[in-house]
């Protein structure tokens, strides 16, 4: 079964609140902004032990404090959270929305380091949707922003995002390549969060070239790290690529019960996205077993929850399983009806990567521009040192001479 990994990086701001210990009286306006920046906290840390629905309440509070004292730089940051945890559930169309109003915020005020976050975030969103044209022409803005004003928390986020877009049309070699670069620069600001996630990267990418004894070392360590860090986005991503990993080795006693803790998490935090995905791979599993009942059933449930996020790859997926199921039980009618839509849902996917890979290589072709600018600047340097070197043996020869 093919389907998007959820191997994206995704920012959100933190706010110092500051401390008011050595301070005069705060005014009712600095005691408005404290209690948004704090509710803003909230959310954040809500957000990051994947309870959703807790930090969009606390998000959604702090919004109308920064609106009504045109805090620019508060507002597109409590959007940008509230786009985050809508993007964490799956739901795509209202994370757009909050990204596009998060990026106007940022943009009024010129805060370029919030606007190429925001960036990222959109080019990751489309990705998601399998957009992977748009995600490449959000990645590339993005770093546009990046190099000039050397964000390396986003760099590395856009980097980590770009390996994403090369794993998914199969070039795993320039994927591992960022891949590697993006994990250097997450563990040089000592990100653990994101260590976990490009693991499972790293992991996902042995998997798929069947080096599976690494694959499952790298997918180990990042389900250590996410559960110490009781970071449950992170658990969910490397429990749908354990599933993935057995799965492939035809060790479906040991696959179905990672996608079953998937499953848990993902209805415990509303993540819609991981029960989709965790439905329909644990339908894909029940018919290879001939357990065709229970795997119409999961995967009709994962289509649904599909057919909300208007999310494309799953729809795929799930028509793909109804198809093969159906057809097992000899219902032909019901075959051929989720065949013709997994065909419609595939050729939808296909022009979109045709496009991507257009776009891909104009990407390529224009790093292969920057690396040769690189290099024969890089020559020319070098000539000019040979030069001087040359000059300095010729001095101390004719010195020598006298």
């Amino acid at each position: 079964m093919k389907r998007i990994a959820q191997l994206l990086a995704i920012l959100v701001f933190f706010i110092s609140a500051g401390t008011v210990c050595a301070q005069p009286s705060p005014s009712a306006h600095q005691q408005n902004k404290q209690l948004a920046d704090s509710l803003f906290k909230l959310g954040d840390t809500k957000l990051d032990a994947g309870n959703y629905a807790e930090a969009l309440i606390h998000f959604e509070r702090s919004l109308p404090i920064y609106q009504k004292h045109n805090q620019q730089e508060g507002l597109g940051k409590s959007l940008n959270g509230i786009a985050t945890a809508f993007s964490y559930q799956g739901n795509y169309t209202k994370a757009l929305q909050n990204f596009e109003k998060s990026k106007a915020a940022f943009q009024k005020i010129d805060n370029k380091k919030g606007v190429s976050a925001i960036l990222n975030n959109i080019g990751a969103t489309y990705y998601y949707l399998g957009n992977r044209l748009k995600a490449l022409e959000y990645y590339k803005q993005a770093i546009d922003v990046q190099q000039k004003l050397g964000d390396r928390k986003v760099i590395a986020a856009t980097t980590q995002n770009i390996g994403g877009i090369y794993v998914v049309i199969n070039d795993l070699f320039n994927g591992m390549v960022y891949y590697r670069k993006a994990y250097n620069m997450h563990k040089a600001l000592n990100d653990s969060v994101s260590i976990a996630q490009i693991l499972n990267g790293i992991g996902s990418i042995y998997m798929k070239q069947k080096r599976y004894i690494e694959s499952y070392n790298y997918l180990n360590q990042s389900l250590l790290i996410a559960s110490k860090l009781g970071n449950k986005t992170r658990q969910m991503e490397v429990l749908l690529s354990l599933g993935d990993l057995f799965g492939r080795q035809n060790k479906l006693n040991l696959a179905i019960p990672y996608y079953e803790r998937c499953l848990a998490i993902a209805q415990e935090v509303n993540n819609l996205q991981h029960v989709s995905e965790s439905k329909i791979s644990i339908g894909h599993l029940l018919t290879r077993i001939n357990k065709l009942h229970q795997a119409i059933d999961a995967c009709k449930q994962g289509l649904n929850i599909a057919e909300q996020l208007g999310a494309l790859t799953l729809k795929r997926d799930a028509c793909e399983c109804l198809y093969k199921s159906y057809k097992s039980l000899g219902n032909n009618r019901s075959a051929l009806r989720f065949y013709e839509k997994s065909i419609a849902h595939k050729d939808s996917l296909q022009s979109q990567e045709i496009a991507s890979q257009t776009q891909n290589m104009e990407f390529q072709k224009q790093q292969l521009v920057d690396s040769v600018v690189h290099a024969r600047k890089a020559y020319i340097i070098q000539q000019k040192h040979k030069e001087e070197v040359r000059k300095k043996k010729s001095n101390v020869t004719l010195s020598l001479l006298h």
